[in-house]
């Protein structure tokens, strides 16, 4: 009721009748008659709008009685009074009658009725009726009698009709123009509150249908808001769990959970956009979704952080369209493998990070042989089964960092990454790799109704760093392709002659030790191991290999490769095995029965699985005391692994074999592990030897290891000894066993057998 009102009709001197307590009514019917339009333009309660309509009743009767009561006494005399009177009657049943409409009918129709009646009353009662009536009873009341009276009012009126016209006129104008005015300016407020409502309705849809919620927090986080659609998306219960960073994380992959929380830390800090994209798992159904979160700043009035707001949507479909064009643009789509773009995009990748390190890395160009005469016979489907299956094959030849991809046809390239520093090691990596391709496509492919046996041609080229650039290594590896195609296909060739003949040797140097276990070419020399007096105490195993040329080859040649190759395994278990059986013989004798016999165990073979099995194996076999068993190590051993290497000795040393440390002090670490170990022996290293008498570092060393040795109450060997002079000197700082070729060079066992029967070695050659 207190609302301000429209004035519609405004109060001006031309109502003014000049009767005081007539003009005060009529302004103030005018005013509750504006009051009542503007009720009905802005829609007000009904119970309002009958509650005005009421008061501008009662006003009118009251104003009326006023006005009756002013010329009742004139009315016999003048019946135009009496028709007056009649009119108020009509106006009070039209504007009941208003009143009853009230429900049920239009707002544009009440606001035209009411507009009629507010005009029929200013120009008729008002500017005309009221006007005649007021000067009509002022005319008698002077003296003058009826018909003066009504002369002199009728005079009055007539010559106020141009003003009255030009008052309803103007005000007719005003009203039109207000009415205008105030209908558009309505009009325009129902329609943009329908079109806000309607497109607030559409938005929500829009948000429904593109899978988008909104949020909101403060800045210190304290007031968090989802809405509806966001715990939809997010598969959530809103009724039991709370909005909040700690829900999102609960259902985010936690490999974005950083990347989460930098993108919002750089929002509040640099006012940059809040954009991330994460991978979420329902909680109600287990899907994996992808949702893309973005979110800006809002700043109070002094450009303080006060909130963020923004929204997350679902972009699963989006994310698999990209995969899908990404599949499209980057790989291949018969066997899915990366294609040349892909291949070329990584290679120039490795060539930039190899660039700042020493690592060699290689590519294998591989080509199909006779793959055309495939295609012909039996046609592209089963030309493509192959590519398929193929495709299979050398993926399961190559390890997790590799590449393998197909550049087209019936070519495919393989990039090998971090390869051994050493260019020779790193080409045996590629070229063993290579030939485990060979062995795995030569067996037959199962290709519909037929069997297939399909071999490839393979080009290898080594790369480090920007030598060459992507183009150049890719022309490389396919001119080394058609060089193992000339030489009779199913074979693989490398790019640089050098490193070929290297490795061709390397090949057939592999092959010869292959079919020297076959053919029983090794032999184990024996070199004596002495105390103090010169007394044969045990010996070392030594391998040597005896080739069929006649040639005596040491280790030394050929014991890098078995390591890269596995062949220490069997070659190291024939080792052993062979050494027990010798122990054997020696323990039925009676002048040999106490001999030790040491034998060397290589990190491979150690490391393998079933390695204390064997060896426990193989003594049970030949009937062995283990404590006459000893096995040297390198400090080598202990850089990795050490609980599982302690464990495995001390498997071992509970049955009673021993443990010699080799090459002790040559190392890195092992001081630290050595009260761990189970240990027997420590043996110092050839090198601290040969310049003891010259070296004060290698004196230094010598004596800091036989000390620490006594002081753990381990044995102490010095190993290398090749003068008089030098086991004189390895005497006095207290070491008692030695082993040299001051004594013996390593020898057969039938020597070994003479120089049992001296009882003292002294220097033999």
């Amino acid at each position: 009721m207190k609302q301000e009102f429209l004035e519609i009709f405004p109060w001006g001197e031309h109502f003014e009748l000049g009767v005081a307590e007539i003009d005060a009514q009529h302004k103030i019917l005018l005013q509750a008659l504006n009051e009542m339009a503007t009720g009905i333009i802005f829609e007000e309660p009904v119970a309002t709008l009958n509650t005005r309509f009421e008061l501008f009743i009662e006003g009118a009767r009251h104003h009326f009685k006023t006005e009756e009561k002013l010329w009742q006494q004139y009315e016999q005399e003048n019946p135009l009074l009496l028709g007056h009177r009649l009119d108020h009657v009509k106006l009070l049943e039209k504007t009941a009658e208003l009143q009853h409409q009230l429900e049920g009918n239009p707002q544009s129709a009440l606001i035209e009725q009411t507009l009629a009646v507010l005009s029929k009353w200013l120009a008729t009662q008002i500017l005309e009726e009221d006007k005649y009536a007021v000067e009509y009873v002022l005319a008698r009341q002077r003296g003058l009698d009826h018909r003066q009276a009504h002369s002199h009012a009728q005079h009055q009126v007539d010559s106020a009709k141009n003003r009255i016209v030009k008052v309803v006129v103007t005000n007719f104008n005003s009203l039109s123009n207000i009415t205008r005015h105030l209908t558009r300016k309505v009009t325009e407020a129902r329609m943009v509150k329908n079109l806000l409502a309607a497109s607030e309705k559409r938005l929500q849809e829009a948000m429904d249908y593109a899978q988008i919620g909104y949020w909101d927090f403060s800045a210190g986080g304290k007031e968090v808001t989802w809405s509806d659609q966001m715990y939809d998306l997010f598969g959530l219960d809103k009724h039991q769990v709370p909005a909040g960073p700690a829900t999102l994380c609960s259902i985010m992959d936690e490999h974005y959970h950083a990347q989460f929380k930098c993108s919002l830390d750089s929002a509040f800090e640099r006012g940059t956009e809040h954009f991330v994209e994460y991978p979420i798992t329902r909680p109600d159904n287990g899907e994996v979704r992808w949702i893309e979160c973005r979110g800006q700043i809002i700043y109070d009035a002094n450009g303080q952080p006060e909130r963020m707001s923004g929204f997350v949507q679902d972009i699963t479909k989006h994310k698999e369209s990209e995969r899908k064009v990404e599949q499209l643009a980057f790989f291949d789509p018969l066997t899915a493998l990366p294609n040349r773009r892909l291949l070329v995009d990584r290679l120039e990748q490795v060539l930039i990070a190899t660039a700042r390190s020493s690592k060699n890395n290689a590519l294998l160009f591989l080509d199909i042989d006779h793959f055309k005469t495939l295609n012909d016979s039996y046609g592209h489907d089963v030309g493509d089964q192959l590519l398929i299956e193929l495709s299979k094959r050398l993926s399961d030849c190559l390890r997790k960092e590799d590449t393998l991809a197909r550049i087209g046809g019936d070519e495919f390239v393989i990039m090998l990454e971090n390869l051994d520093e050493n260019p020779m090691k790193a080409a045996l990596q590629s070229e063993l790799i290579g030939n485990n391709i060979l062995n795995s496509l030569n067996k037959p492919f199962q290709l519909s109704d037929i069997q297939y046996n399909s071999t490839v041609s393979i080009g290898i080229t080594l790369f480090s760093g920007h030598e060459n650039g992507s183009t150049e290594l890719m022309k490389q590896a396919d001119i080394a392709m058609y060089q193992a195609k000339s030489r009779g296909r199913n074979a693989l060739c490398f790019f640089d002659p050098e490193m070929q003949n290297r490795v061709s040797s390397q090949m057939e140097l592999e092959a010869q030790l292959r079919l020297a276990l076959q053919q029983k070419q090794f032999q184990l020399y024996y070199q004596p191991q002495v105390n103090a007096q010169g007394q044969i105490c045990g010996a070392e195993a030594l391998l040597r290999w005896q080739q069929p040329n006649g040639e005596l080859t040491a280790p030394g040649s050929f014991i890098t490769l078995a390591e890269e190759t596995g062949l220490i395994i069997p070659i190291g278990e024939w080792v052993l095995a062979s050494a027990c059986e010798q122990l054997q013989q020696w323990q039925r004798q009676s002048h040999t029965e106490a001999l030790t016999l040491s034998v060397n165990v290589s990190i491979k073979q150690f490391r393998q699985p079933d390695f204390a099995t064997r060896v426990l194996s193989i003594l049970r076999n030949y009937n062995l005391n283990p404590a006459q068993l000893k096995l040297e190590l390198t400090e080598t051993l202990l850089l990795t692994d050490v609980e599982r290497t302690v464990a495995q000795m001390n498997e071992l040393n509970r049955v009673g074999i021993q443990f010699s440390l080799d090459d002790f002090g040559t190392g890195y670490s092992s001081l630290q592990y050595l009260k761990q170990l189970p240990l027997y022996q420590l043996k110092i290293d050839r090198s601290f030897v040969r310049d003891v008498l010259i070296d004060h570092s290698d004196q230094s060393i010598v004596t800091t290891i036989i000390s620490m040795a006594n002081g753990l109450g381990l044995e102490v060997i010095a190993e290398g000894v090749e003068t008089g002079e030098q086991q004189h000197f390895l005497s006095q700082q207290g070491c008692r066993h030695f082993q040299g070729f001051w004594f013996s060079r390593p020898v057969a066992v039938d020597d070994f057998s003479r120089l049992l029967e001296q009882p003292a070695l002294p220097a033999v050659g």
